[in-house]
């Protein structure tokens, strides 16, 4: 009896272990949509204060610029969500941002929550085995 529950806090610990590096995983690429968030906010601001027919950089993908001129530091064209565009003054624009940093920033915390509880629960299990094998 004792060989199967050391046999199946083993594989509890594995599991959990996994569903720790899918959540890790998760919180990388959040922590990388948090961020491009804080650099769109700060780029709403500077553009607020740059001058129209300024010559500017716009991205066009991955690393990849093109020469532009802008025509309008007034209003963006923005996802508001599901792929629809809308066209938004600068300060909506930021409002729109900052909800979707908000809710982004609440989902990390929770992300957060849950690891340290899993982290907790391997560590308690961990003793276990540890336990187990020392008898």
């Amino acid at each position: 009896m004792e060989k199967e529950e050391l046999e199946r806090k083993i594989l509890e610990f594995n599991l959990i272990d996994t569903k720790i590096k899918e959540l890790d995983q998760n919180l990388a690429l959040l922590e990388k949509q948090i961020n491009e968030l804080q650099i769109c906010q700060v780029s709403l601001d500077e553009l607020k204060n740059t001058k129209k027919d300024t010559e500017m950089l716009s991205p066009l993908g991955s690393g990849i610029f093109t020469k532009t001129k802008l025509l309008d530091n007034s209003k963006v064209i923005i996802d508001i969500g599901a792929k629809i565009l809308c066209k938004k003054n600068l300060d909506d624009a930021k409002k729109i941002i900052q909800n979707k940093l908000d809710q982004a920033l609440d989902i990390r915390e929770k992300l957060i929550n849950e690891i340290n509880v899993l982290i907790q629960k391997i560590s308690e299990i961990e003793k276990g085995i540890r336990a187990q094998q020392t008898i």
